[in-house]
């Protein structure tokens, strides 16, 4: 316990102390992890190449919502890649049965992920961002629907995980709140 709130103190005197700048950014900037550009129509189309350009435009759709975010003039935390583990989870859920969950037993597992939450005074937002691969030659068509369908169904899964959390974490925190005291909204993001 003493580790954490060792962290906690350098995560605030590092980010959250003396400064006038909103919003507060968590990490500070996205991971750079790809360096080319894939253009269209270069002649590759191996399926390893075609998950590496999935995965280009769904970090390049997150940057887009991160700078976004960052150019808000808010008195706001933003906290983006946000992981946490079953074991996390656990210890803010007063009613979590360990003995009845599956999930205990390999309680270090990642549990849930958020690509953003937006912490304001009283409130908090839950953004899960999504890319929705598109051809502007195209009509939308039912392969389309579906893979929306799926993206959001994912995305609603993955909201309502850290959403759970962070009622969790303010219960324990605040107490019982109402709605104006704590809101938290969720949000799907195809930017």
């Amino acid at each position: 316990m003493e580790q954490y709130k060792t962290n906690g103190r350098e995560i605030n005197k590092e980010y959250c102390s003396f400064t006038d700048k909103f919003p507060i950014m968590l990490p500070p900037a996205p991971k750079q992890t790809y360096i080319d550009v894939y253009l269209e129509g270069d002649g590759s189309s191996s399926s390893q190449f075609d998950q590496e350009k999935r995965r280009q435009a769904d970090y390049e759709t997150e940057v887009t919502a991160y700078r976004s975010l960052e150019i808000l003039d808010e008195n706001i935390i933003v906290l983006h890649g946000f992981e946490f583990t079953h074991h996390q989870y656990r210890l803010w859920d007063v009613n979590h049965k360990r003995g009845s969950c599956s999930k205990c037993e390999n309680a270090a597992n990642r549990d849930g992920e958020c690509d953003f939450i937006v912490i304001g005074r009283n409130y908090s937002v839950v953004i899960e961002v999504k890319n929705l691969p598109h051809d502007e030659n195209q009509d939308v068509t039912t392969d389309k629907e579906k893979i929306l369908k799926g993206l959001f169904q994912k995305s609603q899964k993955q909201r309502e995980r850290t959403e759970c959390l962070i009622a969790s974490i303010v219960k324990q925190v605040f107490g019982e709140t109402t709605p104006e005291q704590h809101r938290i909204l969720t949000f799907s993001a195809f930017p």
